[in-house]
């Protein structure tokens, strides 16, 4: 599930800063959200990884 999220967020966020790179129009005014929602995106993977990452809990027989 972590990898699913952190490759949705990188197909989410990476085209519109590689589009605005292939234009010139790096104005950082302009892509603050992007850059914002990087961040956030960025910090809620790494706070979630744990949970995300675990191993399930062995089922009880019976």
């Amino acid at each position: 599930m972590f990898w699913t999220l952190a490759v949705a967020a990188a197909a989410g966020f990476l085209p519109a800063v590689v589009v605005h790179g292939v234009i010139h129009y790096t104005d950082f005014i302009h892509l603050a959200p992007v850059y914002f929602g990087i961040a956030m995106a960025g910090t809620g993977l790494l706070l979630a990884r744990p949970y995300l990452c675990a191993e399930a809990p062995a089922r009880p027989k019976g």
